[in-house]
């Protein structure tokens, strides 16, 4: 079992064992280190953000397509919310530590992109129409805000009818990290941006050829948004051979890269291997609207309430700091502050709820695909 830490940067929580943090704590060069009351205030808003209710009113999606489920996990039990909260779903779990199990795959070395090319591999002649390619874990910073963060609502809400449109769907709406440019290939080592992207040193020319042949030639960049969670079409699946999976699961298993970077690599080259397209950065408006039924009308008001948000959180920490004493603006200060969350909190739930209900119009979601369509045509 897993709770959720906050990492070194105190802004991103994090998975790690149950028994290696409590609600106390955090992550600090792999040590573990007493939480700041700022840090608590972020974790709250973590946990908050998995509690929301979707609203009562909305319909439960349509599913006229076949779906799968593959998630690989080291214990039943990190997967048990599948069946609690996705009765009658498929579900393929692949062990990835006992050989043993009925799914199992030959080495845990990828992170993921293992248990996804062996599911493939395995089943390539008897695919389902839709195949959702997910962690074990239900709770996860990468998953979508809107949906509470939940790898449960994310996959009952995704729209397999954008899945058979487009081939590829990256599950995680937020385009950062990942989109616009994520990795170059290639990149000169002193214009590698050692802090915030430590693989791109590792994907070299010949690491592509090795993947996609000798005559492929190498993309300028790859981008998608993080995190190898994603749904994909039996007919997308079927764009290559098995060989060709089998060739890369065999890269998998025989390169001298680590784990993590390995697994990296393939993290941004899904949409590739999926679409043929190197980039692949949907707005957060037809991802959000298209893809799950939560439909604001724009990006811009996608922004909007994201940016409100952050307002309202910088507005409770401000609190705390005049509590604390840190501080100084007084009671004025205090009371604009109090009235100042409570109004963007409101105002929050407010869209946040007719975004629920507007994506319950078909017209809506369509209008929301055509203008990324046109958003696409006017960047060729």
């Amino acid at each position: 079992m897993t709770c959720v830490c906050l990492c070194a940067s105190g802004t991103v929580p994090l998975q790690v064992p149950l028994n290696q943090c409590d609600l106390t704590s955090r992550v600090r060069n792999k040590k573990l280190v007493p939480l700041s009351t700022e840090d608590k205030l972020l974790l709250d808003r973590f946990y908050d953000a998995t509690k929301q209710e979707i609203p009562s009113n909305v319909s439960i999606p349509d599913f006229k397509h076949t779906r799968t489920l593959v998630v690989g996990a080291r214990a039943r039990n990190e997967v048990a919310w599948v069946v609690d909260e996705l009765p009658g779903l498929e579900t393929v779990i692949y062990s990835i530590d006992n050989e043993d199990a009925p799914f199992h795959i030959p080495k845990n070395k990828g992170h993921e992109a293992m248990v996804y090319l062996t599911y493939i591999i395995d089943h390539y002649d008897n695919l389902p129409d839709v195949v959702l390619f997910f962690h074990p874990h239900r709770f996860s910073w990468h998953n979508n805000l809107l949906l509470n963060l939940d790898s449960a609502q994310m996959i009952h809400r995704l729209s397999s009818d954008r899945v058979m449109r487009h081939g590829y769907m990256n599950a995680r709406c937020h385009p950062d990290p990942g989109c616009p440019i994520r990795l170059h290939i290639d990149r000169e080592e002193q214009d590698i941006e050692i802090r915030n992207k430590p693989k791109e040193r590792n994907f070299k020319p010949s690491i592509w050829h090795d993947l996609f042949g000798a005559d492929t030639p190498v993309p300028e960049e790859l981008s998608q948004s993080c995190c190898a969670q994603f749904a994909a079409s039996r007919d997308a699946i079927h764009r290559h051979p098995i060989e060709q999976y089998m060739k890369w699961r065999d890269w998998l298993l025989d390169t001298p890269l680590d784990d993590h970077a390995a697994a990296h690599i393939f993290e941004y080259t899904w949409q590739y291997i999926f679409t043929g397209e190197p980039e692949l950065c949907p707005s957060m408006d037809a991802c959000y609207c298209d893809g799950y039924g939560v439909c604001f009308g724009s990006d811009e008001r996608v922004d909007m309430w994201l940016q409100s948000r952050d307002a309202q959180g910088a507005l409770e920490r401000r609190l705390i700091a005049i509590e604390e004493g840190r501080d100084k603006g007084g009671f004025l200060a205090q009371l604009k502050a109090k009235k100042g969350s409570m109004d963007l909190q409101d105002y929050l739930e407010r869209e946040r709820v007719e975004a629920f209900q507007r994506g319950q119009d078909l017209e809506e979601r369509r209008n929301a695909s055509a203008r990324e369509e046109l958003d696409v045509t006017r960047r060729r």
